[in-house]
């Protein structure tokens, strides 16, 4: 772990601290000497979870945990979500505590900061967000690109900038606990939206999706995984 991120883990909150030690950064070999990456967290003994399409088209895949072990995993097993954008990757005696789970959201007058622990290739980039409802009902009702209104429930919305490599991040509440994950970033989803005024576009610049963790883990437990 760089300097940069020791660092930031002493700055935040104690349960924001010891929640960031089970995020890792995946990061995937695309062939062509292409290269990508994303976010995972543990969600269980022994398993990651992150994003499917963080994954998608992997030759090879390799875990970067946060005390610096990288760990290969391309020929473990992994398995898919059936509705979440989820994956879940086994890693024996990964050693990690998995991450506590709060997939119940604040009311309107709750406590409505999230953050957002992202690893990428140089350590630790947090940020900070504030999820935000009544734009979540306007814009989900305006994207194209949601198939259904089963779909459409399982999504959420919180207002932050979001840069490549957030996929698969944890949303956090102050308690270090998980309310949401990352699963599409805000620049793709501003080019599909149609019929929008510029106002509402330019909102949408600082707009991320993120899939419920109650979806999360109802395909979790489909999938047979057991905490």
């Amino acid at each position: 772990m760089s300097f940069l991120s020791r660092l930031s883990l002493r700055l935040f909150r104690p349960a924001l601290a010891k929640a960031i030690k089970s995020v890792v950064y995946i990061e995937t070999d695309l062939g062509n000497n292409m290269k990508a990456g994303g976010t995972g967290f543990v969600i269980a003994d022994d398993v990651i979870c992150t994003c499917k399409h963080v994954l998608k088209g992997a030759a090879k895949i390799i875990v970067h945990t946060a005390d610096g072990r990288k760990i290969d995993v391309s020929n473990n097993i992994i398995n898919l979500g059936i509705v979440a954008d989820m994956a879940l990757i086994d890693i024996p005696d990964l050693g990690l505590a998995p991450l506590e789970i709060d997939p119940e959201l604040p009311d309107v007058n709750g406590d409505r900061r999230v953050f957002v622990p992202s690893m990428t290739r140089k350590g630790l980039r947090m940020t900070k967000g504030r999820m935000s409802f009544r734009d979540t009902d306007e814009l989900i009702f305006v994207s194209p690109n949601l198939g259904s209104i089963t779909q459409q429930k399982e999504l959420a919305l919180i207002v932050k900038p979001s840069k490549q490599g957030d996929s698969g991040s944890p949303v956090l509440t102050r308690d270090g606990k998980v309310r949401l994950m990352v699963n599409a970033y805000s620049e793709s989803a501003i080019i599909k939206f149609k019929d929008v005024k510029s106002d509402r576009a330019l909102i949408m610049m600082y707009v991320t999706f993120c899939a419920r963790m109650d979806s999360v883990l109802r395909d979790a437990e489909a999938l047979g995984l057991t905490e």
